[in-house]
């Protein structure tokens, strides 16, 4: 990778512009801000990957996606199970991990123009959504709801899971070509 001083000295300085304006904002309001905010400390760096990443214009840069999806991603994970108390569900959560490294490989498959590449991220999304479903039907209706089972409470974001894995599935029944036979003489 071939990253510049300025460009060096930017994340750094964005870095020290966040944590110490949250500082302030702590400090002025007398609020526990970082009881709920400490997830910033790992989407902000994610950010800072992602940013890079997108704004890449050479293929060197443009692997910051990987880093960039999993760190942020994490912290999506972390930011949510702070505000939620969900800590449980790491338990499945998990298998996020395989989506965000196909959303990766996805971007950086259009970024080089690899289409292989693309269509791997494409089955770690869906095999990762499949498996985070899985998991998590199993664990918030057998093992944490300790057998009493509500059909009511997940019926809508399975639903929104359901048509956004057809949607995945359709978009990349699209992105197939047929194969084109070689004759050789």
């Amino acid at each position: 990778m071939n990253i510049s001083e300025d460009t060096g000295r930017n994340i750094a300085g964005m870095i020290l512009v966040g944590i110490g304006g949250l500082f302030l904002l702590a400090q002025m309001t007398g609020a526990n801000i970082f009881g709920l905010a400490w997830p910033l400390f790992v989407l902000i760096p994610g950010g800072i990957f992602l940013t890079i990443a997108l704004r890449a214009q050479n293929e060197d840069t443009v692997g910051l996606i990987f880093p960039g999806v999993i760190v942020t991603g994490t912290g999506i994970i972390l930011a949510y199970q702070n505000i939620t108390g969900h800590w449980e569900s790491w338990a499945y959560i998990w298998a996020l991990y395989p989506v965000f490294v196909g959303i990766a490989m996805r971007y950086m498959g259009h970024r080089t123009q690899n289409p292989e590449v693309g269509r791997v991220g494409q089955v770690m999304m869906l095999v990762g959504s499949l498996v985070f479903v899985a998991l998590g039907a199993l664990f918030e209706l057998f093992i944490f709801a300790g057998g009493s089972i509500n059909f009511l409470m997940p019926i809508v974001p399975v639903l929104m899971i359901g048509a956004g894995l057809f949607l995945l599935f359709r978009s990349a029944q699209g992105t197939r070509k047929p194969k084109r036979k070689s004759h050789e003489l």
